[in-house]
């Protein structure tokens, strides 16, 4: 009797941390020189922003219906920003969506754009506590790594070492 009590315990167990939901979304940012503009894929799943875009009075529909793609771009436009070392805001331009099995991919594109630029990524903070958002920024030959959650700096930047090697950053 005993062992089963303990089998079943464990198992419970088991279920209790695969249950535990897990709150991510991916972006990468490329800087590409040819044109000074920024490319970027930013990963989540399907369901977490259907449920933002419904909390933020959109539809219930699923992503891929035609109506969701205004308030999609409205969000994600709203709260993946780009601000330059002027403190202007880098306009993004949606270039689409492309949702498959591993998840919702959504591509932006920049005009020119001088490094360094600050990044704020809320996406899906203010929905979920545990909500973590990481990017990855390339440019040139280097490579950098920023996360955002409720606990992190909202503005974090991006590219201020390849800036200062350049002798380009501003204050």
């Amino acid at each position: 009797m005993i062992r089963i009590t303990l089998g079943m315990m464990l198992v419970l167990a088991a279920a209790q941390v695969a249950a535990h939901p897990f709150h991510e979304s991916q972006a990468e940012i490329d800087y590409r020189d040819g044109c000074s503009c920024l490319e970027i894929t930013l990963q989540v799943k399907p369901e977490e922003m259907e449920a933002a875009l419904v909390r933020s009075r959109a539809p219930r529909l699923p992503l891929e219906d035609a109506r969701m793609q205004q308030p999609l771009k409205d969000y994600v436009l709203q709260r993946f920003v780009l601000i330059d070392a002027a403190q202007k805001v880098i306009e993004l331009q949606w270039v689409g969506l492309e949702i498959n099995s591993l998840g919702a991919w959504i591509y932006l594109q920049s005009g020119a754009a001088q490094l360094p630029l600050q990044l704020r990524n809320d996406v899906l903070l203010e929905h979920e506590a545990e909500q973590t958002n990481r990017v990855v920024f390339r440019a040139k030959d280097s490579q950098q790594s920023l996360r955002f959650s409720r606990n992190s700096p909202r503005l974090q930047w991006l590219g201020r070492e390849a800036a200062v090697e350049q002798g380009v950053e501003k204050h």
